[in-house]
């Protein structure tokens, strides 16, 4: 499992409403020069991986309007590595010719962490940074970071070995995430948790969280994980992380 900040700078300004839509789009573009099948990963119905919004560095809200002054960066994570190292080595090899839609973006640095195996304790705090809902039956958003609603995400990935949880704190707010023809509303704050299998919602800080998670939604950071990288723990910190 692994995760990957991308800074970049832009040159000039402009506005894009949502850059999750963008992102993806040129997460996709950049991964066929690479030997992952695009089309396969495109539609597969759960995908394995977590794609933020763009962020202006040192801020905590995800940003519509770019400034030539400003400084920004995306994460992308995955439980599958290839999938990571493949977009990452595609990205470095191609950084001077990136277009997030129409506008030229220039890669300053790409930060790359690999999860480490480890003991960690029973009582975790899941952060939500990103609104994060679930489709429930008839296509209905479910905007609640329901325990129930976590283990049977996880299911589909085929994590099985995981317990119902004891919720011992939960804060947060409902925020909306707009799409170019839809807005979703998603719960965006932080829950703590004791389990007995905390390596299983562990696996939530690389996957991302609910619906849409490949599009911006549901971007997870789990305490447990932990980091040494001085520029992830300022943008945890201002994410409200304890790092």
């Amino acid at each position: 499992m692994i995760e990957t900040y991308v800074f970049f700078k832009v040159k000039n300004d402009f506005i894009i409403e949502n850059s999750s839509e963008k992102l993806h789009g040129l997460f996709f573009k950049i991964l066929k020069n690479t030997q992952i099948n695009t089309e396969k990963l495109h539609s597969q119905k759960n995908k394995p991986f977590s794609l933020s919004p763009v962020y202006e560095y040192g801020y905590d809200k995800s940003i519509t309007k770019f400034s030539k002054n400003k400084y920004f960066f995306f994460r992308i994570a995955s439980i599958q590595d290839d999938l990571i190292l493949s977009f990452v080595k595609a990205l470095t090899l191609n950084s001077t010719e990136l277009f997030l839609d129409k506008y030229p973006i220039y890669i300053d640095e790409v930060i790359t962490e690999t999860y480490q195996n480890k003991d960690i304790q029973n009582e975790i705090t899941i952060n939500f940074v990103s609104p994060v809902t679930f489709r429930g039956p008839n296509n209905i958003n479910i905007p609640i970071p329901d325990p129930l609603h976590i283990i049977n995400f996880l299911k589909k990935y085929g994590i099985n070995d995981i317990d119902y949880p004891k919720i011992t704190y939960i804060e947060g707010k409902s925020h909306v995430m707009k799409y170019s023809s839809f807005k979703l509303i998603g719960f965006v704050g932080k829950m703590k948790i004791k389990t007995h299998t905390p390596k299983s919602y562990l696996i939530l800080h690389y996957l991302g969280t609910g619906y849409s998670h490949a599009k911006g939604m549901g971007v997870t950071i789990i305490d447990a994980a932990t980091t040494a990288n001085q520029k992830i723990r300022y943008i945890w910190k201002r994410w409200g992380i304890n790092a």
